[in-house]
């Protein structure tokens, strides 16, 4: 089973020395590395011109882009470049530990089932120093590996992009995506979760890096999911509508259609301030055997307070 790393850059001179470093390392090296930059305007491009020449690193491809995608499109491109079995995502200011590729690597020869691996992590300040141990959402998990529901990722991602390990089929699926606006990491969990193979890995092994430039932080991600819920409710139910629309591309069922057609429902609601409507069609009409009493507490309460 032949690896890929892919990397995309932008402006990460501060931090992506270190990251090269820590994948050149690796115990078991991968067969290739893609990276691609996004237009950096600082020192990035010379680094790592620099890095692959000095260290004669003729399997790792580098790729400028003339003009910026943005975070998420740019990821889907460095994946097209990408042509291993297992690919491995990777973000431009971590450090991996040696045994990433090495751990990962096994979970997948050992069980064919897992179609996308995303492995816990430690957590290190804008210094390298470990601030705080296995830091996943799921890591009182008890079992090592476990496996992650579609219910679950349609309500929140799982694991963050760096932590995460992916067979070439979903990635091949993805390219039929014709919504282009999901996060890459949150679009290759729901495929592989269509496909019952997306697990998590309690072990962290990676270091990931919380600072000010961040794309989207660990901590900020908290923030900002929690914001949302309790500020705009309509936005929330927008962006689990979202979710829903993208897997309805590659999986059209009753539930799922019902289901997107609850959500819009609840957004007309709580638009047009309707609470009876609401609470009769959720308890005791056509949606009173999906809806959720703690979401239809929450979308009461934005009515009401409105």
């Amino acid at each position: 089973m032949k690896t890929s790393v892919v990397m995309t850059t932008y402006n990460g001179e501060k931090y992506i020395k270190e990251q090269l470093v820590s994948i050149m390392n690796q115990t078991i090296a991968p067969d290739e590395v893609v990276i691609v930059d996004d237009a950096s305007n600082d020192a990035t491009v010379h680094i790592i011109k620099e890095f692959i020449e000095k260290n004669k690193l003729n399997h790792w491809k580098f790729i400028e882009n003339t003009k910026n995608l943005g975070f998420n499109l740019n990821f889907r491109k460095a994946l097209s470049y990408s042509s291993n079995e297992l690919v491995f995502l990777c973000d431009q200011d971590d450090i991996w530990k040696e045994n990433k590729i090495e751990s990962m690597k096994k979970v997948f020869q050992d069980y064919t089932s897992v179609y996308l691996l995303a492995c816990s992590f430690d957590k290190i300040d804008s210094k390298g120093h470990v601030t705080k141990e296995n830091c996943s959402v799921y890591k009182k998990r008890l079992n090592v590996l476990s496996k992650i529901t579609l219910g679950e990722l349609l309500k929140d991602n799982f694991a963050q992009g760096c932590c995460m390990a992916v067979r070439r089929e979903v990635i091949k699926e993805l390219e039929n995506d014709t919504q282009n606006d999901l996060e890459h990491d949150w679009s290759l969990a729901l495929i592989a979760a269509l496909k019952d193979g997306c697990y998590f890995l309690n072990q962290p092994l990676i270091q990931y890096r919380i600072h000010l430039n961040n794309t989207i932080g660990f901590e900020e991600k908290d923030i900002h999911r929690m914001m949302k819920r309790t500020s705009n409710r309509v936005d929330t139910i927008k962006e689990e509508l979202k979710r829903v629309v993208f897997v309805l591309q590659f999986h059209n069922n009753d539930f799922l259609i019902t289901q997107k057609n609850y959500l819009q429902f609840r957004i007309n609601c709580i638009l047009k301030k309707s609470l009876i409507p609401l609470i009769k069609e959720s308890f005791f009409g056509e949606y009173r055997k999906i809806s959720n009493y703690h979401a239809i507490l929450g979308d009461c309460i934005s009515i009401l307070i409105k």
